[in-house]
C-alpha cells in the first residue's frame, strides 16, 4: 500500500516542482503550503455536491451524448473546478504575496494538484489494478489536473493585472473559473462517452492541452519579465536622485532649498 500511494503521489511532486521552478521570484513556501492543503481539502466538499448533483441527474438518458455532455459539466467539471477557483479567490487574490503575473499560475496549480493528489491517492488505492491505474493517470489525470490549474492561473493573472490598472477584472474572473470547468468537462465526456471516435479525439485533446498549457506558462513567464522590468524601472525612478546646478546640493524640488536657484524639471 506504501508503494502504491508513492505511486499516486510522485506524478503530483513532480508537477509542483516543474511550476515553483518557473517562478523566478518563488512565493512563501507558508503560502504555497496553505494553498496546496485547501487544495486537498476541496475534495471533500467536492464529492458531496457530486453525489447530490448525480442523485438529482441520475433519470437522465446518458446514451444520448448531448446530454451525457450537459450532466458531466454539471456533476464533474464545474463543481471541482469552482472549489479550486474558490481556494484562489478567497485567500490568494487579494494576499499581498500575490504581486507578480506568475503567482497566480503557481496558486492555481498548487491549488489543483492539492485536489489530484487526494483524488489520485483514492482511486489508486480503491482500484482492482491499482499500478495500472496509478501509471495512467501519472500520464493523463495528474497532468491533466495540472493543465486546468494553468488555464485558471492564467485568467486570474489577466485580471490581477486589470485589477492593478484599476480597471474591469470580472469578464477575466468569469473565464479563470469558465475555461477550466469547460475543459475538464471534455477531458471526462470524452472518455465517459465510451464512443471509440471519441475516445481518439480525447487523446489529441489531452496531447493539445499539454501543448496549451506549455504556452500558457511560457507567455506568462515572459509577461513576468515584462512586469518585472517595468517594476524596476518605477522603483529606479523613484530612487532616482537630482541635483541644484548651482550648489550641487541633493534637490528633488524646483527650487533649490540650499541657495534657492531655480533648476529645470
Amino acid at each position: 500500500m506504501i508503494q502504491l500511494t508513492y505511486l499516486a503521489i510522485i506524478p503530483v511532486i513532480a508537477l509542483l516542482l516543474f511550476i515553483y521552478k518557473k517562478d523566478k521570484h518563488p512565493e512563501p513556501s507558508s503560502m504555497l503550503i496553505k494553498i496546496f492543503g485547501l487544495g486537498c481539502a476541496t475534495i471533500i466538499p467536492a464529492i458531496i455536491v457530486e453525489l447530490i448533483a448525480e442523485h438529482a441527474f441520475a433519470g437522465l438518458d446518458r446514451e444520448n451524448l448531448f446530454i451525457l455532455l450537459i450532466i458531466v459539466f454539471l456533476t464533474v467539471g464545474i463543481i471541482e473546478e469552482f472549489f479550486k477557483w474558490l481556494v484562489i479567490k478567497v485567500f490568494c487574490y487579494n494576499a499581498e504575496d500575490f504581486d507578480e503575473p506568475y503567482d497566480a499560475i503557481v496558486y492555481a496549480v498548487f491549488s489543483s494538484l492539492g485536489f489530484a493528489c487526494i483524488e489520485n491517492i483514492l482511486y489508486v488505492l480503491t482500484s482492482q489494478h491499482s499500478f495500472v491505474t496509478g501509471i495512467l493517470r501519472a500520464v493523463t489525470a495528474i497532468p491533466g489536473h495540472a493543465c486546468f490549474g494553468v488555464i485558471m492561473g492564467y485568467y486570474f493573472s489577466m485580471a490581477k493585472l486589470k485589477k492593478d490598472q484599476k480597471e474591469n477584472d470580472m469578464p477575466y474572473l468569469i473565464f479563470s473559473l469558465a475555461m477550466p470547468a469547460f475543459i475538464h468537462t471534455l477531458y471526462d465526456y470524452f472518455i465517459m462517452s465510451g464512443n471509440g471516435l471519441l475516445i481518439i479525439i480525447w487523446v489529441i485533446f489531452l496531447i493539445a492541452l499539454f501543448i496549451i498549457s506549455f504556452i500558457l506558462v511560457w507567455k506568462v513567464s515572459k509577461l513576468e519579465q515584462q512586469f518585472q522590468t517595468k517594476k524596476n524601472q518605477k522603483a529606479n525612478k523613484i530612487e532616482e536622485k537630482k541635483y541644484c546646478t548651482n550648489c550641487g546640493a541633493e534637490c528633488n524640488t524646483r527650487f533649490c532649498s540650499e541657495c534657492g536657484h531655480k533648476n529645470q524639471e
